[in-house]
């Protein structure tokens, strides 16, 4: 969820979203693929670099209302 948090915010090539996930670059650039299969983030091309966005903000509001539930539960 903190790739998508950081995407909401505004889009990110991987090596900021490394950084700001705290995770190694190999990891997040699966997780990318994952959300971009999903239809989640969309990917485009800009000089060298991959640029990631945020297709669905609403997603946001899934996960939380998940958590809610959740927390509702126990």
């Amino acid at each position: 969820m903190l790739i998508i948090d950081e995407l909401e915010k505004k889009p990110r090539n991987v090596s900021e979203l490394t950084q700001m996930v705290g995770s190694d670059i190999s990891t997040v650039s699966r997780h990318l693929q994952v959300l971009k299969q999903a239809g989640i983030i969309a990917a485009s091309k800009v000089n060298n670099q991959v640029i990631y966005r945020l297709l669905y903000p609403c997603v946001l509001d899934m996960y939380k209302c998940v958590i809610k539930i959740k927390d509702t539960e126990l």
